[in-house]
């Protein structure tokens, strides 16, 4: 079959359009090293410093919920105690001297009394309401929060839901 001269003018160069390759892209720039800017320092503050080391457990006896944190198989550095009888909770780190007791979450701060407890090891221990609003705080702060003792070194622990559990029993 003979194709006319009219249509080979028509479907030649269609033909050859369709052979023509891909575009080449435009070679890329060179790499340029650039070094990183210096580190920025730490904010020295306690949302961002290192945590007290340990861990939190808990534990439901007769008088109530305790969550304890510190170091397995050594004494705890901050615990949280739900009395039932009393529906009070206390919160309790090492010291021997009544001072005044800082609870910070990332929503703020509240200082309590505290005073010594009738432990053979020296703890102090403020007592709380249940429904104390910083309590919520401290369970729900952001990460972690600090308990301070005046004269003391701070105690910053993670908020983890051993806390929360010893409050809500208080309120149960």
């Amino acid at each position: 079959m003979m194709i006319s001269f009219r249509k080979a003018l028509v479907f030649v160069p269609l033909a050859i359009t369709g052979c023509v390759g891909k575009p080449v892209a435009p070679p890329l720039p060179a790499l340029v090293y650039r070094p990183l800017p210096p580190p920025v320092a730490p904010v020295a503050n306690w949302e961002n410093g290192r945590l007290t080391p340990g861990i939190w457990t808990y534990t439901k006896d007769a008088r109530g919920g305790l969550a304890l944190y510190g170091l397995p198989g050594g004494t705890a550095a901050l615990s949280l105690r739900c009395d039932m009888t009393t529906r009070r909770i206390f919160v309790s780190r090492r010291g021997s001297v009544a001072a005044q007791m800082t609870l910070r979450a990332t929503s703020g701060a509240r200082v309590y009394d505290s005073k010594p407890t009738a432990g053979t090891l020296p703890y102090v221990a403020a007592e709380l309401s249940p429904a104390d609003p910083q309590l919520d705080a401290v369970a729900f702060s952001r990460g972690r929060f600090l308990v301070g003792l005046a004269g003391a070194p701070d105690v910053v622990v993670p908020s983890w839901p051993e806390v929360a559990r010893v409050i809500e029993d208080c309120r149960g």
